[in-house]
């Protein structure tokens, strides 16, 4: 017991200080050393409380192949041999992104995570990966650039059809994950501070979503039924957790991608922004169907909770609901003045 306590105080700072110094790291190789302490952490980290322990192999083993490729690639494309080595180095990076179709490792591991563990794997394993992308989207060649931005519309596209056919939440965070990853590559290409404060307000929004998930012990879908008559105040932030997720207005995720449709207009043609408005039609619509079902299933099976002991012990208070909405309000309409 004693032994888990010291991994979990002794890697955990590791890991987030390692994530602070890849923000003032030039150099691909410094970042790559970042990477694996990263990594090694968060294996210590799964190790606590993984149920089961041969996801800390298939986790090691798909890093450790995404690590050699990069590096192997890194020193090919710097050394001039080939400007098309950047190409498996950018293969490596989304692979350890989890983005479609390198996400099959991803969505396995969120099956036998806890949800703070599942947090680190969602949002601060990201943050050197997402570093490493935008230095390489300078260095591509215009049709790679191209390549890269359709490839993310169709991983949107693909993992919002996916989402509109899940109930297990697990599922649908790795779909979630996906989709406001990929939209923040694609701001990548328009503006590093809007990509930045898109990933900040992402990471503060889900790590509320994966707070209840986890206070609640909530599996399904279904399962926010029971947390209706526990917490209505819980129950109704979720619902505002999803409309930000989803980018309605006048929530941040609207802000941030209306920007990004302003400036794609200048990028790319008629036609591939259509593709990318249906993209955020079918993103939205995943997250539309969640709330008709959380919406319909209380509205449905609320009879027959009645017997539950109200526990307020483990119940969001009301002023720190007010305050988290009150925080993502006040963001949505800082990033529109500023941008």
């Amino acid at each position: 017991m004693y032994l888990n306590y010291y991994i979990w105080v002794f890697f955990t700072p590791i890991m987030l200080i390692s994530n602070f110094l890849a923000l003032m790291m030039t150099s691909w190789f410094s970042l790559w050393v970042l990477m694996e302490i990263n990594t090694l952490c968060f294996i210590f980290i799964m190790a606590i409380k993984a149920a089961k322990k041969y996801i800390l192999i298939d986790y090691f083993l798909t890093q450790c192949l995404c690590s050699l490729i990069y590096l192997f690639s890194y020193f090919s494309f710097f050394s001039h041999l080939s400007e098309y080595m950047i190409i498996p180095m950018l293969l490596a990076v989304l692979t350890k992104l989890g983005i479609p179709p390198f996400h099959m490792w991803y969505s396995k591991m969120f099956y036998d995570l806890d949800w703070m563990s599942i947090y680190f794997l969602s949002v601060l394993q990201k943050i050197i990966p997402l570093i490493v992308m935008n230095m390489m989207i300078n260095l591509m060649f215009y049709n790679l650039n191209h390549s890269l931005i359709l490839h993310l519309v169709v991983s949107i596209i693909w993992c919002g059809m996916m989402g509109l056919v899940e109930n297990r939440l697990k599922l649908i965070n790795v779909y979630s994950s996906i989709i406001n990853i990929s939209w923040i590559i694609l701001m990548m290409f328009i503006s590093d501070l809007a990509a930045l404060i898109y990933f900040i307000l992402y990471s503060i929004v889900s790590f509320n979503l994966i707070y209840i998930c986890n206070n609640y012990n909530l599996l399904n879908i279904q399962d926010f039924s029971i947390m209706k008559v526990k917490n209505i105040y819980s129950y109704y932030f979720i619902l505002l957790v999803f409309f930000s997720l989803g980018g309605l207005p006048p929530f941040f995720g609207f802000m941030m991608k209306w920007v990004t449709f302003s400036e794609l207009t200048n990028m790319v043609s008629f036609n591939c922004l259509v593709i990318y408005v249906f993209a955020s039609l079918i993103s939205l619509g995943f997250y539309i169907r969640n709330i008709y079902m959380i919406l319909t299933l209380s509205s449905i099976k609320i009879k027959n909770f009645s017997w539950i002991n109200l526990d307020k012990s483990k119940s969001f208070s009301n002023d720190y609901n007010l305050y988290l909405i009150s925080m993502i309000l006040f963001f949505s309409i800082f990033i529109y003045e500023i941008l």
